[in-house]
């Protein structure tokens, strides 16, 4: 009892998880416990019926979604354009506009703990579904697939569905392509949506693509683990000492100028070009060489682009 209601509750099992049906009837009806059970189970089997029925549509829906989006990537000829437009307007994509690829991958920090799910449940992944959410909130239609750990979509330009996105996805890095309106370009645009997403990583914010950096866009080209191989091969004594990498950093953020690197650290400039020279000692390279610079700006970019304000200091030689 519940006040004057009388209430029945029921489970209603389906493969994605449990709902519980509720009745409710004033207790000035008379009705019968048989009349109640029946109308319970009645409802319990329609119900159920209803709720599989939707998950397995939706999962059909997924799939086909799915297989459309690795169609496209795998290259549009001119032949099947007009094919795959039909298609993609079936889908309720609009026939004219922009498209955008956007690429998303668990945080470090959290695809450490993050379990693979059983591929063989018939539960939709639960990330698939949040995507889908998002783009039906938004009033939009997407492809999306989850490709080697990183999840794949292909929608009409909107940077509403990317702003909802991003606050439904918080636990994931994310990237984006520039806008194209040929589907023969997909491709490229994936390439560019996989360098925003590496360069939001390193960042630790969405980047977009036309956003991207120059510096960025080479890092971007290189596998991580390749490239801090190479940087610890080549750094490895100067990154160990903490002034020689301070001073490395001031004298590229201030342009290369020994004097305002003297100011920005609070040091005579003979104790910047000391150290400096001892950079050109363990680096075995000239600090006036354009290629020495470039492998600096290039291994000490997250650095350069979030080194802290430098702390007044006393001078010293070295």
């Amino acid at each position: 009892m519940v006040g004057r209601w009388e209430v029945s509750v029921a489970p209603i099992s389906v493969p994605v998880g449990t709902y519980w049906l509720a009745l409710a009837w004033h207790d000035s009806i008379e009705l019968s416990h048989e009349i109640i059970r029946s109308t319970r189970y009645a409802l319990q089997q329609l119900l159920r019926a209803h709720l599989t029925t939707r998950q397995n549509s939706k999962r059909h829906d997924l799939i086909q979604r799915a297989e459309l989006l690795a169609e496209i990537i795998e290259g549009v000829t001119v032949a099947r354009l007009s094919r795959l437009g039909d298609r993609l307007v079936l889908l309720h994509f609009p026939r004219d506009g922009s498209f955008q690829i956007h690429a998303m991958q668990h945080k470090p920090s959290i695809s450490n703990n993050y379990a693979e799910p059983n591929k063989t449940t018939p539960e939709i992944d639960s990330t698939l579904s949040i995507i889908q959410d998002t783009a039906e909130a938004c009033g939009i239609s997407v492809l999306l697939a989850e490709v080697n750990d990183r999840y794949l979509i292909l929608l009409p330009r909107s940077e509403v569905f990317t702003r909802e996105l991003l606050l439904r996805a918080s636990e994931f890095d994310h990237g984006t392509s520039s806008a194209f309106s040929d589907l023969t370009e997909t491709r490229l645009a994936l390439r560019q949506a996989e360098m925003s997403l590496h360069t939001s990583v390193r960042n630790g914010a969405l980047t977009p693509f036309d956003q991207v950096g120059f510096i960025n866009f080479i890092l971007a080209q290189v596998p991580a683990e390749t490239f801090d191989e190479k940087v610890d091969e080549v750094m490895s004594g100067l990154l160990s000492s903490e002034p020689m990498e301070e001073t490395v950093i001031a004298f590229l953020r201030n342009g290369m100028d020994i004097q305002a690197t003297a100011r920005s650290m609070h040091l005579h400039p003979n104790s910047i070009r000391y150290r400096l020279s001892r950079v050109e000692n363990y680096l075995g390279r000239s600090m006036s060489d354009p290629e020495t610079v470039t492998l600096l700006f290039l291994a000490l970019h997250d650095r350069l682009d979030h080194a802290p304000a430098l702390k007044p200091g006393v001078e010293i030689d070295g």
